[in-house]
């Protein structure tokens, strides 16, 4: 069943024209633990949060600066039937988000790495936490596309503290989306981000982590979006919650807090 989109009434917010495939995505992410749906979102809602992570590397910072515009937050709304799908429940969103734009200066993706293997499932195995992943542009082996060891391959998967080793290089599968897709794992997943070759443009891409109401840490429900002021003080966190996956010096920091600044002051 396609997952299309459009704009509502409202022209900030898009909603879908079609029903999530429910079933069918439930399936994949409780069998493989992720799923994949391709070219799924709005080509002018995709088209403006590339813009956003495109502005924020432009000016030579973290691309988390991206969330001090209005259009990576249209597009967190947008999620909502997915993540809804994902977790069979109302899905509430964690403080948890990062954008990404894979260039010379960093061609690579994030390491190997599981997001909450203590919190991914409950005792039945149903997803309680879960990330979804969003491709502004064609990803693809080539420029840094997503890579996993799918759950009935991975042994460590059920194991609430499971590490991030790749026991076999054969069990890895390459995730290639064009722009617009939607991927989704649970926390338990094995994942990274691939590098790109010399010579190709990067990848860019976004997302945002979800999570059940039952699970006793911190999230935000639906509808929420932080207003143009929070947005600088999101953003930073963002930045003091990933250092030890984005690895950049801490001089970066104040730079990408002048940079917040600067965009919300215009945009106000």
């Amino acid at each position: 069943m396609p997952h299309l989109y459009t704009q509502s009434a409202d022209a900030r917010y898009f909603r879908p024209v079609s029903e999530v495939d429910v079933t069918a995505l439930q399936s994949e992410l409780w069998t493989e633990g992720y799923f994949v749906a391709r070219a799924v979102l709005p080509h002018p809602l995709v088209a403006a949060c590339r813009g956003a992570v495109e502005r924020a590397a432009e000016a030579g910072v973290a691309t988390v600066g991206a969330f001090a515009f209005d259009a990576p937050w249209e597009l967190e709304r947008a999620l909502a039937p997915f993540a809804d799908a994902a977790l069979g429940a109302e899905a509430r969103l964690r403080p948890a988000w990062w954008a990404w734009l894979l260039d010379t200066d960093a061609p690579r993706g994030w390491r190997p790495h599981r997001d909450r293997p203590d919190v991914a499932s409950d005792e039945r195995g149903a997803p309680r936490s879960i990330t979804l992943w969003i491709a502004l542009t064609d990803a693809t082996p080539e420029n840094g596309c997503m890579y996993v060891v799918p759950a009935p391959l991975d042994v460590q998967y059920v194991n609430p503290n499971a590490t991030d080793d790749v026991m076999s290089l054969q069990c890895v599968r390459a995730l290639p989306a064009p722009a617009g897709s939607v991927l989704g794992w649970s926390s338990s997943l094995l994942h990274w981000g691939g590098i790109s070759r010399t010579g190709v443009r990067g990848r860019i891409s976004l997302s945002f982590e979800y999570q059940t109401a039952d699970v006793p840490t911190p999230s935000f429900p639906r509808g929420w979006s932080p207003t143009r002021a929070e947005r600088a003080a999101h953003a930073l966190e963002q930045w003091d919650l990933y250092a030890h996956m984005h690895e950049q010096p801490p001089a970066a920091r104040e730079r990408l807090s002048r940079f917040l600044d600067e965009a919300l002051a215009r945009s106000s």
